[in-house]
């Protein structure tokens, strides 16, 4: 079980890096999806991608 966390956090640090490379990532946005642009709102992407971040480190790390 914990070798499936693990490759979880690797999976969103990986897809983190590739939103930070590409501009864009989605997260929810009440009960949809929302498309969040560097080039729109670069504080909120670079806050979205941060918690993203954590939760990759955290998924790797502590379960």
């Amino acid at each position: 079980m914990h070798g499936m966390f693990k490759l979880l956090g690797v999976l969103v640090l990986a897809y983190a890096g590739w939103a930070a490379w590409r501009g864009e990532l989605q997260a929810r946005s009440g009960f949809r999806w929302a498309l969040i642009r560097r080039t729109e709102s670069p504080g909120y992407f670079w806050a979205v991608l941060a918690c993203y971040v954590l939760l990759g480190i955290a998924l790797s790390t502590v379960f």
